[in-house]
């Protein structure tokens, strides 16, 4: 069995976001980039077909959502800032120091989320989904746990 198949959305993601193509477009790629760093860490099994999964998503639905057509100038540049921070985490990784900054910046994604409320709802409601993201971020990944590698 598949570990990844389109995982649920975390809550605050849902209970923030209330455009359907939107939660597609965002469920698409976080799905994507749990793959992908589970693929890079090694940290858990990611099977072929996992890997057949994540591409047909990419390659086929992400393309046709119609959410990701209408805000592809916005969205594309923050996947981009977002991978790339994801990317310095990885290279930053093996001193303290660079942990500690690593688990913020793993943690971008967080503004994906939030530049999707502010697309489909308003600044003020971005805000909160900031606020609500960062701090259900924080409860559900320990810093501590982060920082000693659990």
């Amino acid at each position: 069995m598949s570990n990844h198949t389109l995982q649920p959305l975390s809550p605050w993601i849902t209970e923030s976001v209330k455009d359907l193509e939107a939660l597609e477009f965002l469920t698409l790629v976080l799905n994507a980039i749990e793959v992908w760093d589970d693929i890079v860490d090694k940290d858990n099994r990611v099977s072929v077909d996992d890997i057949h999964n994540v591409f047909t998503q990419l390659l086929i639905k992400l393309p046709v959502n119609v959410f990701y057509q209408k805000h592809y100038a916005a969205l594309a540049g923050m996947v981009i800032v977002c991978t790339s921070a994801w990317h310095t985490s990885n290279a930053i990784d093996n001193t303290a120091e660079g942990r500690a900054h690593g688990y913020t910046l793993r943690k971008e994604f967080i503004n994906l989320v939030v530049l999707c409320v502010a697309l489909t709802s308003s600044v003020a409601d971005a805000r909160k989904a900031s606020l609500l993201g960062w701090t259900c971020s924080a409860a559900d990944d320990s810093f501590d746990e982060y920082i000693r590698g659990e």
